[in-house]
């Protein structure tokens, strides 16, 4: 382990956690890209799910108590299901094609929820809930991106935002969801692939950084108001989408 490169880490680490407390989402947009040139390697993926892991466990305290539980219980089953069938598409798929797609999908959505007003939600349901079936198919949605991109947040963010949904029940729902579905995903990283002790060290090496940037993110979200909050995760969505693209090439 490199001083100058654990140096580095710790300083994206904290930056996107701290964007990733104040939203809910944004890690894996600053992360990602810095993490895979680093370390070239399956290392990058495994350690980024340990530290987005860290973020949901370090605002857990704070947040727990505004889960919309109904919801919340849905998109779980369904990101259970989910990252199964995105397994499947993963083997079979042309990853390149995957990105593209979700990332036009996903920025196409968030343009036009910004255009048709849907930035007001923040200040709205904070019990929210679809129709069944479509709670499901997002939670069936999620759990696909992580096993295919490893987005795990833009298709919730998005359908919250439809659902014009209070701040606090958007980041408990999102924050809810990353804590099953990245615990998931380190698991089935262990058990499938192995996680070796290099990994292990450079995760519990960057944790304190993804632990602090987050509280101090959940501090900076108290200051932010409702319309505000939404429309940063609106761009935060549209940059994810425009990385996806710009990734596919």
């Amino acid at each position: 382990m490199e001083i100058d490169q654990l140096l580095l880490l710790s300083a994206v680490t904290f930056v996107a956690a701290l964007v990733q407390g104040a939203v809910g989402i944004g890690f894996a947009l600053f992360v990602t890209p810095i993490f895979l040139t680093v370390f070239n390697s399956v290392i990058a993926v495994q350690v980024i799910i340990f530290v987005t892991l860290v973020t949901a466990i370090a605002i857990l305290p704070k947040i727990y108590q505004h889960f919309p539980k109904p919801l919340l219980v849905r998109l779980i089953i369904g990101n259970a299901v989910g990252a199964f069938i995105g397994i499947e598409i993963y083997r079979l798929a042309d990853v390149t094609s995957l990105k593209l797609g979700a990332g036009i999908i996903v920025t196409a959505l968030a343009l036009y929820l910004l255009a048709t007003g849907k930035e007001r939600t923040g200040q709205g349901n904070a019990s929210p809930s679809g129709p069944l079936g479509i709670d499901l198919s997002i939670g069936v949605a999620t759990g696909i991106m992580t096993t295919t991109l490893g987005m795990t947040g833009p298709a919730v963010a998005l359908y919250l935002t439809y659902l014009h949904t209070t701040k606090q029940a958007t980041r408990s729902a999102i924050f809810g969801l990353f804590l099953f579905g990245y615990s998931f995903g380190l698991l089935a990283q262990a058990v499938l692939v192995g996680i070796d002790a290099t990994t292990w060290m450079w995760a519990i090496a960057l944790a304190p950084a993804a632990y602090i940037g987050t509280l101090l993110g959940d501090r900076v979200s108290n200051k932010i108001d409702p319309k505000t909050f939404t429309m940063l995760i609106l761009a935060v969505l549209i940059a994810s989408g425009f990385m996806a693209i710009i990734s596919a090439f």
